[in-house]
């Protein structure tokens, strides 16, 4: 056998080879859009009192027993990098104030009513329903998930408030000693102010990851504040978290995590420097260690 004659060989195998490759791509993507489009069954429990049944029967999604997500965005890979990277931050005109927590501040951003929920007199109901939303763990009411949620929440109704833990969402900080999450002060210093602005409204909460952790703790306290509360992608058991974002394949989460660290960090990085805290960071494991420092 000639060279040529190899090298023709050998080429013919490699265009095989990718063929099939291509192939079996399809066939992987074919499955995963089977398992995630068409086997779409929601499992879920509950306690089996009237007062759930009757909130299943208001909700269709539930009742239904079905979630179809978007064709092209089958996993929750594709999701969180289409949410973070493609999807466009909606402009929201809010409103900022500042509330003051034991050596700091957090903020709160809220959007008026609707004008079509509006009195007669153009005027504010003091009984309208309010909507409080904790943001994740990275990002606050500047990205496009707080934000959207917002504009929903306001078409269905809702006064809404983001509350802006310390040094999120470009605010200020007093100190370098950033929200301890495993405290409710901050968030309840937050749902003091917006209960005393809206005394006899009816209020609900909404969370997202840890946000929606810190929703549970505060259900567990103070329950007879809220009227319904919403927690979304709740970290459940934080140890066994910690150790899967460690994983080789969880590389692309901690890089992402971490990046958002930083951003956070640079918004008040001369606070951080003092608490002998850079933004020179590899992983969010090394963020919380710092942090405990």
């Amino acid at each position: 056998m000639t060279i040529a004659q190899f090298q023709d060989k050998q080429r013919i195998g490699w265009s095989r080879t990718r063929k099939w490759m291509f192939y079996a791509g399809l066939i992987l993507i074919g499955v995963e859009i089977q398992g995630n489009y068409w086997n779409t069954e929601i499992l879920y429990t509950f306690n089996q009192n009237p007062q759930n049944l009757e909130i299943i029967q208001q909700c269709p999604s539930l009742r239904q027993g079905v979630y179809k997500p978007t064709i092209y965005l089958q996993t929750a890979f594709l999701q969180s990098l289409y949410g973070s990277k493609f999807d466009p931050v909606p402009y929201v005109p809010m409103t900022r104030i500042e509330i003051p927590v034991e050596n700091g501040q957090i903020t709160i951003d809220s959007l008026a009513v609707n004008q079509k929920f509006l009195r007669s007199d153009k005027s504010e109901n003091p009984n309208q329903k309010t909507l409080i939303i904790l943001h994740g763990l990275t990002g606050a009411s500047e990205c496009n998930y707080i934000r959207h949620t917002v504009l929903y929440a306001n078409r269905k109704g809702f006064r809404v408030y983001c509350i802006n833990m310390r040094g999120y969402a470009n605010s200020k900080m007093l100190s370098g000693q950033p929200t301890d999450y495993s405290k409710l002060d901050d968030l309840l210093a937050g749902v003091n102010y917006i209960k005393s602005q809206n005394p006899d409204a009816p209020l609900y909460m909404l969370g997202f990851s840890m946000g929606s952790l810190q929703i549970v703790k505060f259900l567990g306290k103070y329950k007879d504040v809220i009227k319904g509360a919403v927690a979304i992608s709740c970290p459940w058991d934080i140890y066994t978290l910690s150790q899967e974002i460690k994983k080789p394949s969880k590389f692309i989460y901690n890089m992402a995590i971490t990046k958002n660290f930083i951003r956070n960090m640079k918004w008040n990085i001369d606070l951080y420097q003092k608490a002998g805290i850079d933004n020179k960071l590899r992983n969010v494991i090394e963020f919380k260690i710092l942090m405990k420092q």
